[in-house]
């Protein structure tokens, strides 16, 4: 029961932002989460025994993941920084055609994976060309541009 009382809280922060141990000090803070994406898998329980018994040792043995193209990476972080860039600089530095860069801003038609890449790499050349503002750079350095093929 004593140690309880100074079990380690992992959902609260001491001051400096660290989890606090049992010579802390004051009253906890709340921890800050920020969410980068959203991930939907089920646990198949055929592979529970194997996971007791010691021979799966990973999770992603054991889970499958659901993917919503709604909330994937491209829909949540690149086509909103696509939207941000003036379709005649986009045009420009790609090399792609306006009517599938307006289909790709908007979402009307799934950008087909080549075209997802080249746009990538756009972006990340662009980045240091721009003279843009803080907000947009965040977010392009948010983005995990290596899942995109070119």
């Amino acid at each position: 029961m004593s140690e309880y009382a100074f079990h380690a809280e992992s959902k609260c922060t001491d001051v400096q932002g660290k989890v606090p141990d049992k010579n802390t000090r004051g009253l906890p803070q709340r921890r800050h989460v920020r969410i980068d994406q959203f991930r939907f898998i089920g646990k198949e329980s055929n592979a529970l025994k194997e996971v007791d018994a010691g021979l799966i040792h990973s999770d992603k043995e054991t889970y499958t993941e659901y993917i919503d193209p709604s909330h994937d990476e491209w829909e949540l972080k690149i086509r909103p920084v696509l939207r941000k860039v003036s379709l005649s600089t986009l045009s420009r530095e790609s090399g792609l055609s306006r009517r599938m860069l307006v289909n790709a801003r908007t979402g009307k038609t799934r950008t087909n994976p080549r075209n997802q890449g080249m746009l990538v790499q756009t972006l990340r050349r662009m980045g240091n060309k721009l003279e843009t503002s803080r907000a947009f750079e965040n977010t392009l350095n948010r983005c995990d541009f290596g899942s995109f093929k070119s």
